[in-house]
């Protein structure tokens, strides 16, 4: 989160008008409040599908992989910011 508000506040530092009147913090808050609707929306669902299919350790597995992978590219986008 804090990545992104200052990837923000740098691009908005450059051109101040680029996000409209309401500032580039305004989107990032935006996208993190329909990220985390649609985790909750989307999250039990796929891991109750997960779970039923194939059971519990399964869904585990799946879902800590994909955890694991999102956590690798969220590392890799911070040292290419920096």
């Amino acid at each position: 989160m804090l990545t992104k508000l200052a990837f923000t506040n740098d691009l908005q530092s450059q051109d101040p008008t680029i996000f409209g009147s309401h500032g580039g913090a305004s989107r990032v808050f935006s996208l993190l409040d329909v990220t985390f609707g649609l985790g909750g929306f989307l999250g039990p669902l796929i891991a109750g599908t997960l779970a039923g299919t194939f059971g519990f350790s399964i869904m585990v597995f799946v879902l800590g992989e994909c955890f694991i992978l999102c956590r690798i590219r969220e590392e890799e986008h911070e040292t290419n910011f920096r």
